[in-house]
């Protein structure tokens, strides 16, 4: 009887996430000019159902792709790692609200831009901005 009571007790304590984790955003998505997406694809940054746990940071990933290409790509996700490989020899210790020039070991290199947070539930989005937005329209339609 004690030893099913442990089993189910380790059991709900693997579906219940630990007080630290935080729930990033998951999604990719581009701005800028110059790439034509299709009408009927889907933006995934708009679906906060897309998202990941983790008990370290949020990151959102900037590709700029190539200076002349006039759009950049971005990334949001979950980091499962306190550092970060900033370079093909150097990697540090992330911190929450930084962000850090990744360069690849490649010829010419390639770099990203990686930004971090941790301070609270989807950081890496930009889900205040779309609050603000609808409440704008809100009051506005009052008047």
């Amino acid at each position: 009887m004690l030893a099913n009571l442990l089993r189910v007790n380790l059991l709900i304590l693997e579906f219940i996430p630990a007080f630290s984790s935080i729930i990033c955003h998951q999604c990719t998505v581009w701005s800028g000019n110059g790439y034509s997406r299709s009408t009927t694809e889907e933006n995934s940054c708009q679906n906060f159902n897309n998202q990941c746990l983790t008990e370290f940071f949020c990151v959102r990933k900037e590709d700029p792709i190539i200076p002349s290409a006039g759009y950049k790509t971005y990334k949001s996700d979950c980091w499962m790692q306190p550092s970060v490989q900033i370079s093909p020899t150097d990697a540090v210790q992330i911190e929450s609200g930084r962000c850090y020039n990744v360069t690849d070991a490649s010829v010419p290199p390639k770099q990203w831009k990686y930004c971090f947070c941790s301070h609270k539930n989807y950081c890496n989005s930009d889900r205040e901005s779309m609050v603000s937005f609808f409440s704008a329209i809100a009051l506005l339609s009052m008047f």
